[in-house]
């Protein structure tokens, strides 16, 4: 958590010294303004508050698209008709499917050994 009042004061420092440059984005004026440090030397970061803050609203996500494109993965995969699957096999498949496609291999190219058609037989499905 951070302190509100100390955050508020590390905000007015930041735009009263204005150093932002019109050819900087927003990741590196941030990075630029959070690598400062204390000016009596500690190595203390200068705005630890804004860090904390700034460090939280940079991780999320511009849009809900990525997200999305999973779910459709998973309504392609989970149908009517197969809707026993694990939840191990419905995280595997997605991942499996991005293994071969940047591979640039088709599942209908894979070759089965003896030793994985073994493997396979032994599987007990729900």
């Amino acid at each position: 958590m951070c302190d509100r009042k100390s955050s508020d004061l590390e905000w007015r420092q930041v735009v009263l010294d204005g150093r932002f440059e019109e050819e900087q984005d927003a990741a590196q004026f941030w990075k630029k303004q959070l690598s400062l440090k204390k000016e009596h030397g500690t190595g203390q970061p200068k705005f630890p508050n804004l860090c904390k803050i700034v460090g939280c609203a940079l991780a999320l996500p511009h849009s809900n698209a990525a997200v999305e494109r999973i779910f459709s993965r998973l309504k392609l995969i989970k149908t009517e008709t197969r809707n026993s699957f694990k939840t191990t096999s419905l995280v595997s498949l997605p991942h499996v499917k991005n293994a071969l496609r940047k591979d640039g291999i088709s599942a209908h190219q894979l070759s089965w050994d003896d030793n994985l058609r073994r493997a396979l037989e032994h599987i007990e499905s729900n």
